[in-house]
């Protein structure tokens, strides 16, 4: 399963990608990063992903937009 992981902050990705990952084997999942909404669209426009986990921090700009 290809997860689309957009979260800016590295400990938390690094934390969110452990408790992907744990006790999943090694080829369950394979998760990408962006760093903003706007490069998640990016990579949803280029890669397919079957999810997408996005930071829902303060009200911001190109969140709405990733989830139409």
């Amino acid at each position: 399963m290809r997860v689309l992981l957009i979260e800016k902050n590295q400990d938390d990705i690094r934390h969110i990608r452990s408790m992907l990952c744990n006790g999943a084997g090694p080829s369950d999942f394979q998760v990408l990063y962006a760093q903003t909404p706007e490069a998640g669209m990016e990579r949803l426009a280029s890669e397919n992903v079957d999810v997408v986990l996005l930071e829902m921090g303060p009200p911001g700009n190109s969140r709405g937009e990733v989830l139409r």
